[in-house]
């Protein structure tokens, strides 16, 4: 019995103690430091010239992150309004396994630097996503970084939590399902004049007429297209949509997370724009998850 009862007690401390990729980096309110160094003199022309190509393509930089090396990440800007921030304060993607597979930070592949962008608060991204945290509502976490790059003191930003399989796992307790992400449209035009937005409209029982309205991001399915036409048929189409709709989607959460957008004014979202969300079909539940991204102009800082 006295074996059992020990055992038992190690069991639930190491269970209270478990933990999330990101939980000590994203707990409370706190300022990281990460410096970067690149070797390569013309490091800014190539971020530069890989971010107008479009194709994510990263450049090799050290970084020390709260004083702990980290040999060979990937480095890339991105952001869409946030990149044309006034002065050389861009918008960076740092993936942590982009050459070394194995390697994290506090089991983190990747994080977001954002500039924010309109937001001289600094307080409108780190808000909205603690709110959702608190509130259940699937979304990524935020904190701060001060940011060096080749020992200058480059700017303070907000530290954003990627949404990818660590994230799923953490969230949903599996990450075998199929994610997508909302394509970046702007004023119902899209990016260079186009009409496609992520809008959940009807255009089709043919797949390829929504390749360009959403991005893959994940492929564990061999059709991984047809669940989510699946999910637009029934929106657009269903005869008892109240009764149909649950079966496919966590209408639940959608409804707590575009309340919480109304709620924080947040236009520069799907209520608005038609972009800046995940959705996610869980092949555990057999359900789509809707997962918010991008809360940065929260507060009315969006135009309308």
């Amino acid at each position: 019995m006295k074996r059992f009862l020990l055992f038992f007690l190690i069991l639930t401390q190491s269970s209270a103690f478990a933990k999330d990729p990101g939980d000590s980096v994203f707990t409370g309110i706190q300022v990281h430091t990460i410096k970067l160094q690149f070797d390569q003199p013309n490091y800014w022309d190539s971020l530069t010239i890989y971010y107008e190509e479009g194709n994510e393509q990263n450049i090799v930089a050290d970084a020390t992150v709260d004083g702990v090396v980290y040999d060979s990440v990937g480095v890339r800007f991105k952001g869409n309004s946030s990149y044309s921030h006034p002065n050389n304060k861009k918008p960076f993607k740092i993936n942590f396994d982009e050459y070394r597979e194995d390697q994290r930070w506090d089991g983190l592949k990747g994080i977001h630097l954002n500039n924010c962008w309109n937001d001289p608060t600094f307080m409108r991204e780190k808000i909205h996503l603690d709110f959702c945290k608190d509130a259940g509502i699937s979304a990524p976490r935020a904190n701060y970084t001060e940011l060096y790059i080749n020992n200058e003191l480059w700017g303070f930003y907000s530290l954003v939590e990627q949404v990818d399989k660590k994230f799923l796992s953490s969230h949903y307790d599996s990450s075998d399902g199929n994610l997508y992400k909302a394509v970046d449209a702007f004023g119902g035009g899209g990016m260079g004049g186009s009409q496609l937005i992520s809008d959940f409209r009807w255009y089709g029982s043919d797949q390829s007429l929504y390749y360009d309205r959403y991005e893959l991001k994940t492929e564990e399915a061999d059709d991984p297209w047809s669940g989510l036409v699946n999910l637009i048929d029934i929106i657009n189409n269903s005869t008892s949509i109240s009764e149909s709709l649950p079966q496919v989607f966590n209408v639940n959460s959608f409804y707590k997370a575009i309340g919480t957008d109304i709620l924080f004014a947040n236009l520069d979202s799907y209520i608005d724009g038609g972009r800046n969300f995940y959705v996610y079909k869980n092949f555990v539940t057999g359900k789509f998850e809707w997962i918010v991204w991008d809360v940065g102009l929260s507060f009315g800082a969006y135009g309308g």
